[in-house]
């Protein structure tokens, strides 16, 4: 506790009175040479306790200082402080006085730190008595408030080397603190005209702006060098070089994000990417900057309109300025150089040919290259239905065996040669199963054909257990079939025993032609429809409908009048059970897209897939054989426009031939390209690019 000298209604009095000193509006730079300094402060004395042992106490004192310069002055001070005891508790009055040197060292207009060094004397009353002699050592912060007043924060540390009251000789050191107020006087106010609070003797910049950060000679200071103060600048860390506004802020007259001043191409096109020195870039070289060319992979040489895309004057895909032949022929494929070039005489242009070797007269893809004959039957492979047609075989033109002969103008049953069973059994012998794959693929091919089954046997046991037998062997067979996919409403299983034989049983090879199975086209002979189906539209000189009662496809319409029993189930269909060669919207009929339907992707080659969807439209062609149609092909924009339409044009040509090869007369078909005119959807999404690459059928007269 602070001993009766010193309270703290003391401390508060001499605060308050340095306050008020403050406020009175006199201006003296607190620490100018030549002034006085008065001042009072609290303390916090810390005492060696190994030596002395006193208490840490607070205490209260006063100093008088004189400034010899700015930088040194000289300092008388005192202190009072009531201690106790540590090992009595008897109480210690403890009175200091003393002599400082400081050096004085302005970090900023605001504060100054201080170091000092110097004498004291302290005097020990009370509960113990005697004196000390010791050095000091004091680093502090000076802050000025007002003209004349300024707040000190300082730490003191004392030495007392001879100190009598030291333990075991170990010398006495004194920690502590002090915060207090000085007032300044004895000189005359300091001017700082230019309120940047350096003083006018001190400032060599008087006529600094307001609000300008200033060095400790009152200079301004401009940290980005562009002749805006610091302070001042909205943009401080500008670009040395740019041009700038009042506010220190670069300007960009081409909007390029390259400051005025910086620029080396000031007038760059709006939207163009520009490199460091603000000029713009050109990757491809066609004189439409980066940002602007809408083309930007344009080749070297080659012409470009404003939007930086090249030019195409022949639209042979050659672009201008790379075209050695600007006026090629629409139609004709050229080579790199926007010549026409087929060396091989293929009909496929060199820039396309992938087989640029091929044998005259050979048949080739839309690549170059020959297309092939796996099976040796005479039919190349992408349009043979039955690519696995065994050697030796008559097949038909889509690849297919030939089951049925055509006798007198009428078809003679085919006898399946091959096809055995186990002895008085109906299971089919191993060896049977390729003769009947060839005839299921055959089927399969050609889904307007119905059959009958008939198993016959020879004449050896007895009648019954015969017939019995060719029932089930003709089951046998009718069975594997459908398991190779052929729909068993086209097939009808019949046995009929030893009653039809077409040798003699009397010797064994007679009996060997008697067992047998036989396949016969047939035609159902049903009563006729009641009603005509929900789904049926009526064509020209129908006949009258008559009542349903085998329907194998379900569209609706009886087997007996339906001319394609195949239909695809949920197809719309005619009063003969064919599908509708259009589409009838609010009235009118539209041209019918064909789904389902595909090529090899960037060829004219139709996908296996295809065959079944263009099967069910020669079976309406052939019921109708008074309609003639256009078959239009259609391709995305993917790619360039030319070959897109010679594209579209083979893909046409190749439906039209596939329908010629199943009986549809080629007089009554159009094969047109139309490249990517007429898109049904957005190119720029996927899904949209898949309907438009189509083919359309449209009916132009009937």
């Amino acid at each position: 506790m602070m001993g009766p000298l010193v309270s703290r209604s003391h401390v508060v009095a001499c605060v308050t009175l340095a306050g008020l000193l403050a406020a009175s509006g006199a201006a003296a730079q607190s620490g100018a040479s030549g002034q006085v300094e008065f001042g009072t402060f609290g303390t916090f004395n810390t005492y060696d306790n190994s030596s002395i042992g006193l208490d840490k106490q607070f205490g209260a004192g006063a100093r008088l200082g004189f400034f010899l310069s700015p930088m040194f002055s000289v300092e008388a001070n005192g202190d009072f402080t009531r201690a106790d005891s540590l090992g009595s508790g008897i109480g210690v009055d403890v009175a200091r006085i003393g002599g400082t040197v400081f050096a004085h060292l302005p970090v900023s207009s605001w504060n100054t730190v201080y170091l000092g060094a110097g004498y004291e004397r302290l005097f020990y009353r009370g509960g113990m008595r005697g004196d000390d002699n010791g050095a000091h050592v004091i680093v502090g912060d000076k802050i000025p408030i007002g003209d004349r007043v300024a707040l000190r924060l300082e730490g003191r540390a004392a030495y007392f080397p001879g100190s009598p009251f030291r333990a075991a000789g170990n010398p006495v050191l004194n920690l502590g603190g002090a915060l207090g107020l000085s007032i300044y006087s004895f000189k005359r106010a300091y001017k700082d005209a230019d309120r940047d609070k350096v003083a006018d003797k001190r400032d060599i910049c008087p006529g600094t702006p307001k609000g300008a950060v200033v060095d400790r000679n009152g200079c301004p200071e401009d940290g980005d060098g562009d002749r805006v103060f610091t302070g001042l600048d909205a943009c401080p860390d500008t670009p040395r070089g740019a041009t700038i506004d009042a506010s220190g802020c670069p300007s960009d007259d081409d909007a390029d994000r390259v400051f005025n001043g910086l620029d080396l191409c000031p007038n760059t096109q709006v939207g163009a990417d520009v490199d460091v020195t603000g000029c713009p870039v050109d990757g491809d070289g066609d004189g439409v900057p980066a940002g602007v060319d809408q083309c930007a992979d344009t080749p070297a040489g080659a012409k470009v309109d404003e939007q930086g895309c090249p030019l195409d004057a022949d639209g042979d895909g050659v672009f201008d300025g790379l075209d050695q032949c600007n006026d090629s022929p629409a139609g004709l494929a050229v080579d790199a150089t926007g010549c026409y070039g087929d060396r091989d005489g293929d009909g496929v242009a060199d820039k396309d040919d992938e087989c640029s070797g091929t044998a005259k007269g050979a048949r080739v893809d839309l690549r170059g290259c020959e297309v092939g004959d796996s099976d040796g039957d005479g039919v190349t492979d992408n349009i043979d239905r039955c690519p696995r047609t065994t050697a030796g075989q008559n097949v038909d033109d889509i690849g297919c065996p030939v089951l049925f002969a055509v006798k007198d103008g009428e078809r003679a049953p085919l006898v399946l040669k091959g096809v055995n069973f186990q002895s008085a059994r109906s299971r089919l012998t191993r060896a049977s199963h390729s003769v009947l794959d060839e005839v299921a693929a055959s089927l399969l091919a050609h889904p307007q054909i119905r059959i009958e089954i008939a198993g016959h046997t020879d004449a050896t046991g007895a009648a019954g257990p015969n017939l019995r037998l060719s029932q089930a062997r003709a089951r046998a067979v009718m069975a594997y079939l459908a398991q190779r996919g052929v729909d068993p409403s086209r097939m009808e299983a019949r046995g009929y025993g030893e009653t039809r034989p077409v040798a003699t049983n009397r010797s064994k090879a007679g009996r060997a032609l008697n067992r047998r199975v036989e396949l016969n086209v047939t035609s159902g002979a049903v009563p006729p429809p009641a009603r005509t189906p929900a789904n049926a539209q009526p064509i020209p000189g129908a006949a009258e409908t008559r009542r349903v009662v085998n329907d194998a496809d379900r569209d609706g319409v009886a087997d007996e009048l339906d001319r394609c029993p195949r239909t695809t189930a949920g197809q719309s269909v005619d009063q003969v059970g064919c599908i509708l060669l259009y589409v009838s919207r609010n009235g009118e009929r539209h041209p019918l897209i064909l789904t389902g339907f595909s090529f090899s992707s960037g060829q004219s080659a139709l996908t296996i897939s295809s065959f079944e969807v263009l099967d069910q439209v020669a079976a309406s062609l052939l019921a109708h054989h008074t309609v003639r149609v256009e078959i239009g092909g259609h391709t995305d924009a993917t790619g360039a426009a030319r070959p897109n339409l010679r594209l579209s044009q083979a893909r046409a040509e190749a439906v039209m031939e596939y329908l010629a090869r199943l009986g549809v007369d080629p007089a009554r078909m159009e094969a047109r390209g139309y490249g990517e005119t007429e898109p049904v959807a957005s190119n720029r999404s996927r899904a949209g690019r898949a309907k438009n690459r189509r083919v359309e059928l449209r009916i132009i007269s009937q």
